[in-house]
């Protein structure tokens, strides 16, 4: 698998929804319910971390995303040229293509886009608005936590 071009489709994915989002939503307006109103598309601006932590730090909320970023690009490298580990380059791929995204809005915009939220996610979590980079995260996180803890490699 070519992991830099899964890389840049990803991104290019969070790139199209947040641009998307950007023309179609205003943020302040009511939530616009989609897939059966399970999901409420809700524009808003990120300023800080997950949940709008430290958004009145933005130059180290910057900083930490640069860090971040660049611990995940360097696991990335050091695994994409090996041999085997594939769900090992799936899961630092798509750190790396959330991080990326969010990283690029930062320095462009100042702040990330995020527009998705699920209407019936479990208490506080129904309150967060999220983007596809921050899916991408997640699902990388979820593959790479089990393979951290119980594989050899």
């Amino acid at each position: 698998m070519n992991w830099l071009m899964f890389i840049y489709t990803l991104f290019r994915i969070d790139s199209h929804t947040k641009r998307w989002a950007e023309n179609n939503l205003k943020i302040g307006d009511k939530p616009i319910p989609a897939a059966g109103g399970n999901i409420l598309l809700q524009r808003t601006r990120n300023k800080g971390i997950a949940g709008g932590k430290l958004s009145e730090h933005p130059d180290q909320v910057l900083a930490l995303s640069t860090a971040s970023a660049s611990v995940i690009g360097l696991n990335l490298l050091l695994r994409i040229f090996r041999k085997g580990g594939f769900l090992y380059k799936i899961a630092y791929s798509m750190l790396a293509a959330g991080a990326a995204g969010n990283l690029h809005d930062r320095f462009e915009r100042g702040s990330v886009t995020d527009f998705i939220r699920v209407k019936k996610a479990p208490g506080p979590a129904s309150k967060v608005v999220f983007n596809a980079a921050d899916i991408f995260i997640v699902l990388g996180s979820i593959l790479l936590i089990p393979l951290r803890i119980f594989s050899k490699d």
